[in-house]
């Protein structure tokens, strides 16, 4: 009921603001949209006091306005920070492309908006992070720095970059598209047409602004080593530390330097005046190349160091001898999986044999010397595959341990359950019928104890 007359006051509302429309009445067309407006705040705030209700009745409504309040003026803040950004980033865009300045700037508090309503929390957990007296072994950073602040500026990188390229793709909508009898094409200026360095001032100053921000994103990627996985275990393995993190401060100071390249004008005209005097290129042309070069270089150094070098001195050093290079990494890894289950305060202590294993001493504790497992689940799986699995559509995807209670005793098992594979049904079985209503599940378990094989169904 409550969605039908919700769609009903949209539809009245519609309605009357076609009518308005097709007699060109204004007061009906206004009417329409004024109803519309109402309707939507008015089931808006029935949803959201509603909301409120349920968390006072919880005794959690402190909770539920700290996070309206505070999403609500995190959304307008960050909206206004990046409308702004985007205002700024888009001044050198000529007037007579008003249009894409403003349409710009309104996607850019959007988008900003949408990041503050989204990263409350984040936000939160940054403002009142707090150190935890533990630092990595590689960096040397305290571990709060990973769980409070490295997210926040992930968060914000990401906002950043966002912003940046919404600049530049308006410097270069209003630069090289245009528009004339309902087509769109693109446009290069021929030589003596316009003021190049202005035509091309906006581009390369927000060209300089992205490749500033994606440096400040490979300075972050610094402590990304730290959630690294190509190693053998779970964090910073050999090839991060001796071959990635020694390349990033150079990375991101070859960066800066291209970023300040494309900013500065005379270190661009020195370019461009060799690519004249020696190539014989037209100065309209050369601004191009000195924007896609510099992309080119950027790319090519990115792709280099952070894949092709790496995977270099994996395959060749480390691969070959991998214990004796990830020894080190593997525990740190151990040591922080410690930290993080809270195992780090247990203490180890030694206690030696005594006795000798004799055949009483199996009948006294039958249910440990029954329950020793004897079975290989990789192997065991291998045998299932064999032996267990009917038809050629049936499989077993993996093995895995447990305790069933048989015979009135806890006994372990291995069990696998023969699950179904249309993949593996002949070409011309696999119809609608067959792969919708026929072949829709498996069939039973496959079940090994110590000292016996079963098969269940």
């Amino acid at each position: 009921m409550y969605t039908a007359l919700f769609l009903a006051m949209l539809i009245i509302a519609g309605y009357l603001v076609i009518i308005g429309i097709r007699r060109k009445q204004r007061v009906i067309r206004y009417i329409g949209i004024s109803a519309a407006i109402i309707t939507l705040f008015f089931f808006w705030f029935m949803d959201f006091w509603g909301e409120a209700l349920w968390y006072e009745g919880l005794g959690y409504g402190n909770r539920f306005w700290v996070f309206v309040n505070l999403n609500s003026l995190l959304a307008i803040a960050a909206a206004v920070a990046g409308y702004f950004i985007v205002l700024l980033l888009t001044l050198g865009i000529s007037q007579e492309y008003k249009v894409i300045r403003s349409v710009s700037r309104i996607i850019g508090g959007l988008v900003g908006g949408f990041w503050g309503a989204t990263n409350w929390d984040l936000i939160l957990k940054y403002w009142y992070g707090t150190e935890t007296g533990l630092a990595d072994p590689i960096l040397g950073k305290d571990t709060g720095f990973y769980l409070f602040t490295l997210p926040f500026l992930d968060q914000l990188y990401s906002l950043l970059l966002t912003i940046a390229v919404i600049a530049i793709l308006a410097s270069f909508i209003s630069s090289f598209v245009r528009m004339a009898d309902e087509k769109i094409f693109f446009y290069l200026p021929k030589p003596g047409e316009v003021n190049t360095e202005r035509f091309y001032f906006p581009l390369y100053m927000n060209s300089s602004v992205l490749i500033f921000v994606l440096a400040w994103g490979r300075y972050l990627n610094r402590y990304h080593i730290m959630y690294s996985t190509s190693g053998v275990a779970s964090g910073p393995s050999w090839t991060d530390v001796n071959i990635l993190l020694p390349a990033y401060p150079i990375i991101i100071t070859l960066m800066i330097i291209i970023g300040l390249f494309l900013m500065i004008p005379s270190l661009r005209r020195a370019v461009q005046n060799l690519l004249f005097k020696k190539y014989h290129i037209v100065k309209e042309l050369s601004h191009i190349i000195v924007l896609a070069g510099s992309a080119a270089i950027l790319i090519l150094l990115l792709a280099i160091t952070f894949t092709i070098l790496p995977g270099i001195f994996q395959w060749l050093i480390v691969e070959p001898n991998e214990i004796t290079f990830e020894k080190p990494y593997i525990a740190n890894n151990i040591k922080f999986t410690r930290y993080g289950f809270g195992l780090n305060g247990i203490e180890e202590k030694e206690y030696s044999m005594k006795g000798n294993l004799t055949q009483a001493t199996v009948d006294e504790f039958p249910n440990i010397f029954s329950n020793i497992r004897l079975w290989d689940w990789q192997a065991l799986d291998a045998v299932y595959r064999q032996f267990q699995s009917i038809r050629l559509y049936y499989e077993f995807s993996d093995v895995d341990v447990d305790r069933y209670e048989i015979d009135g005793k806890k006994r372990q098992v291995m069990v696998s359950a023969r699950e179904i594979n249309i993949d593996n049904l002949p070409i011309q079985s696999q119809t609608f019928v067959n792969q919708r209503f026929q072949y829709t599940h498996g069939y039973g378990v496959a079940m090994s104890t110590v000292n016996e094989f079963t098969a269940q169904g």
